[in-house]
């Protein structure tokens, strides 16, 4: 894994997905569901036992499109770096 993206979708829902050799792979929790949360915290827990250089939490707006604009040619997504432990202190000492 290269990355890892933690797409914020909705008031605190959160989709993993993984990027491998440039190409972007959505995380899957069984063969039916992807691994969706309502937890940041929570999510980043599922990949804190991987070796990953990357993690960013991605948003992107529809605002253009909810007032009836015609969505913008250019990109407005936000990626914001987040460390790769998901607490400020280590679990024991919480």
């Amino acid at each position: 894994m290269d990355k890892l993206v933690i797409n914020s979708l909705d008031q605190a829902l959160y989709q993993a997905m993984v990027i491998i050799n440039g190409a972007e792979h959505i995380v899957w929790k069984n063969e039916k569901t992807t691994l969706l949360t309502r937890n940041l915290t929570e999510m980043r827990e599922h990949f804190e036992h991987f070796d990953i250089p990357e993690i960013v939490l991605r948003h992107e707006s529809a605002y253009d499109e909810m007032i009836g604009s015609e969505p913008k040619k250019n990109s407005n997504r936000l990626e914001v770096p987040l460390g790769k432990n998901p607490y400020a202190l280590p679990k024991h000492l919480h």
